[in-house]
């Protein structure tokens, strides 16, 4: 028998998808460093890409590079407040292969450089 109506979620669907979503970023925060792709994200949210992708950009409002991208960058944020890391071991921490980018990025973010930010908040 072919199935002719689209599957319909069930209440115990939505709250087991939106537990692995809300486990997957966590496992994000804890492991920013490492380098991720689509495969291996959804893999650790045992889903698809595409269901991985579709519930993340709906539970969090946007796509899950994009997230550990925002994430990279207030840890960034967060380093030039407290520490006294130079920029450029900064950038490299945040992911980023230069010291443009990582400014441009951060700018985009925040407003305002990274050399600017740290200087205001002295």
């Amino acid at each position: 028998m072919l199935l002719t109506e689209p599957h319909q979620l069930t209440a115990t669907d939505d709250i087991e998808n939106t537990r692995c979503i809300e486990d997957l970023r966590l496992w994000i925060l804890n492991h920013l460093d490492a380098q991720h792709s689509l495969g291996s994200l959804a893999a650790r949210a045992r889903m698809s890409i595409s269901k991985m992708q579709r519930l993340f950009g709906a539970t969090y409002g946007c796509s899950v590079f994009a997230y550990i991208r925002i994430e990279r960058l207030m840890r960034a944020q967060k380093q030039l407040e407290v520490t006294a890391m130079n920029i450029k071991s900064i950038s490299a921490d945040a992911g980023y292969r230069s010291v443009p980018a990582f400014t441009a990025a951060f700018s985009t973010v925040f407003g305002e450089t990274p050399a600017r930010f740290r200087k205001g908040i002295k």
